[in-house]
């Protein structure tokens, strides 16, 4: 016999949401004082914290008012459990699963009546996971339930692969809602997302209660399967339908102002959070390297080094602008890690890592391997050579986009693309095509000849860089064009 499947759904003045309440533990999370050094988060030594803190089970209720012995058990699936990380967090997202025979589904609304109409609830999909949660800086840890609903098209097309969406990174094109609840059963907060991007998130009054009033009501629809079943010849009973048999009813939800309040993204208030132990804990800030990167195998001192350097590169524009591009395409390393037996610095378009040497060498090198994390993913090609052709023509871009910036932003520099034999044209050659620091050129300004700097160009300056650096020295493609240097120029960063 199948499961039984029980299914939620609410409706909150045209933004579905949902008043199942979640309890996660039967006590208020409790946050763990800050050590020196921090351990990190695995999966068993999660599941230890939560079992210590909250017990081994969680439960969803259908009704505010039911009791502490009312509700579907679900227990934390720890052995499917999955930890994640970046540059501030680590998580543990672990399915919750019924131990009984039921299935718990959230649903948008547009879902649910597919699946009444088609009595397809078995091909619904969701995200419903418990969440462990540590700072990596401080060591406070929380616990909490998340569960993603997808909009129908959406769940139509990605299928399972909706469960590629975690705490600390969503898929760039996600259309659906993410919904919070405390572990004191409290629904915390819920966004909307379009291709990826926040564009709504939930508020009180949009329920059409007062924010004054204790409570509100909330229609909800609570569904389950009836099954029809006939004995064959050998006496088995068989399926012969299946049935989602629903019933409406009017849920109300106790409401505390300072738990519900939220905003739309960039508004007052910062985008609320989730409520824990009488507090709100906004999402986690991600750091910028986070959304560049899958994974950081770097210590505390070595992520603390890459992220003040890719925060202090951010502060100019032609830097934002890179990154920019690259987030708003969803690109990311596999990893940013150390490599004692490697160069100073490298990035491997094969595989998509980026390394050190060691800590020390982040700040010097991670801006010109950043430049060519950009170029892997501007050419429509990436950085793929036959024969090493044309890989002189992506190293020089990349020295000289960085001397560039460095030159506009009137540091020390140390003219990475400069050759040995023309020094001086090369001098007056980049304070030209700058205009003196004012401006990011073209490929066209690149090609202007002066007898000031000895009437060469881009083409000239390349060939004496390679000539003058062994570890370059490889055949130049004419047809390559600096396709980055122009995408610069276009964004107006001067």
């Amino acid at each position: 016999m199948k499961n039984k499947i029980k299914l939620y759904s609410g409706l909150m003045a045209g933004v579905l949401l949902f008043s199942v309440l979640v309890y996660a533990c039967t006590k208020e999370e409790i946050a763990t004082e800050p050590q020196q050094p921090v351990e990190a988060l695995t999966i068993e030594n999660a599941q230890k914290w939560y079992n210590q803190h909250f017990g081994s089970v969680a439960k969803t209720k259908a009704s505010s008012d039911a009791g502490d012995d009312d509700g579907i058990t679900l227990i934390p699936q720890w052995n499917e459990a999955e930890l994640s990380a970046d540059s501030m967090w680590y998580t543990v997202e672990s399915p919750l699963e019924s131990s009984s025979d039921i299935r718990v589904l959230f649903m948008q609304e547009e879902v649910l009546n597919h699946a009444i109409e088609n009595k397809a609830y078995q091909q619904v999909k969701q995200v419903h996971r418990h969440v462990v949660m540590r700072n990596r800086e401080t060591g406070e840890t929380y616990a909490f339930i998340m569960v993603v609903m997808p909009t129908l098209e959406y769940m139509q097309r990605v299928g399972d692969a909706l469960e590629t969406n975690k705490y600390l990174s969503r898929e760039s094109d996600l259309d659906g809602e993410v919904v919070y609840f405390n572990c004191a059963g409290e629904f915390v907060n819920g966004w909307i997302y379009e291709k990826g991007k926040i564009t709504y998130g939930t508020h009180v009054e949009e329920f059409g209660g007062n924010r004054k009033k204790a409570f509100i009501s909330v229609p909800v629809t609570r569904c389950w399967t009836q099954e029809a079943l006939i004995a064959g010849s050998d006496g088995i009973f068989d399926v012969v339908d299946e049935m989602i048999r629903c019933e409406e009813y009017m849920e109300w939800i106790n409401v505390q102002p300072d738990r519900w309040e939220t905003n739309r993204p960039g508004e007052g208030g910062g985008g609320g959070g989730i409520y824990v132990g009488g507090g709100v804990i906004s999402p986690p800030k991600v750091k910028p390297s986070a959304k560049i990167t899958k994974k950081i195998s770097l210590d505390a001192a070595g992520i603390k080094e890459l992220d003040n350097t890719l925060e202090e590169k951010l502060k100019q524009c032609g830097y934002k602008s890179m990154y920019d591009y690259l987030v708003n395409k969803g690109s990311k390393l596999s990893n940013i890690k150390i490599d004692p037996s490697g160069s100073y610095g490298g990035y491997n378009p094969e595989n998509g890592e980026m390394t050190f040497k060691d800590n020390g060498s982040i700040q010097t090198a991670f801006p010109e391997e950043f430049i060519h994390f950009f170029q892997d993913n501007y050419y429509p090609n990436g950085l793929s050579y036959s024969n090493n052709v044309g890989r002189s023509n992506i190293e020089f871009e990349a020295k000289l986009i960085q001397d560039i910036l460095c030159y506009i932003k009137a540091e020390g520099c140390f003219y990475y693309s400069r050759g040995s034999q023309y020094i001086n044209e090369f001098d007056y050659w980049l304070m030209n095509i700058t205009k003196e620091g004012t401006y990011i050129p073209k490929y066209s300004d690149l090609l202007k000849r002066d007898p000031s700097w000895g009437n060469l160009n881009y083409w000239d300056f390349l060939d004496d860089f390679r000539r003058s650096k062994p570890d370059y020295n490889f055949p130049v493609d004419k047809n390559l064009l600096p396709a980055a240097m122009n995408f610069l120029n276009s964004t107006g960063c001067y």
